[in-house]
């Protein structure tokens, strides 16, 4: 009896711990500039539910949700949503009803996932310093999805205050996406 009980407390702080990670360890502070905002190292994971990746990002204030971190207060923030079916990669809407999860407040965001873009391609992405490259961008959301190899490439995208971005995809495995994000500040 003693020994359960002890394994329970135990498991139930070990869950407390992990819990409260709010970021990938593998993300890296922003880059700031006068106008763009750049994340390095973003971890998007393939699967619902996952405890280690998040499945959603906050561009606005630069932070990873997983699934049980995502309320009210922080899901009208949240603009990226990444999602995995069958070999197809894809963003998504946090407005979208395809999430299986209900974002409370949700906005809506505006992708290009078409490989390879005609409006921007991975050597603008790396030599952006500005938004200057992003300003003159038309997004509408084409409803495409993207493979699980010839990385990198670029999918772009417009949040719903209007911020246009790049997302660079750079690595997916079994388990996640890796990213670099370029978004108007």
């Amino acid at each position: 009896m003693k020994r359960t009980l002890f394994a329970g407390i135990l498991l139930t702080v070990l869950a407390v711990l992990t819990a409260c990670s709010d970021k990938d360890e593998n993300e890296q502070p922003p880059t700031i500039t006068e106008t763009l905002v750049t994340y390095t190292d973003v971890a998007f994971s393939r699967f619902p539910g996952d405890v280690e990746y998040a499945r959603f990002f906050s561009t606005s204030d630069g932070k990873s949700y997983k699934d049980s971190e995502v309320n009210a207060a922080n899901g009208a923030k949240i603009d990226l949503a990444f999602a995995s079916y069958l070999g197809m990669c894809y963003f998504l809407s946090p407005k979208s009803s395809e999430i299986s999860l209900a974002i409370p407040n949700a906005t809506a965001t505006q992708y290009v996932q078409s490989v390879p873009s005609t409006q921007f391609n991975v050597a603008q992405f790396d030599a952006m310093t500005t938004d200057e490259p992003l300003r003159a961008l038309t997004i509408v959301d084409d409803n495409e999805s993207f493979g699980t190899t010839g990385y990198p490439i670029i999918i772009l995208f417009q949040n719903a205050v209007g911020k246009k971005g790049a997302i660079k995809v750079k690595a997916i495995n079994s388990e996640r996406l890796l990213v670099d994000i370029k978004v108007q500040k």
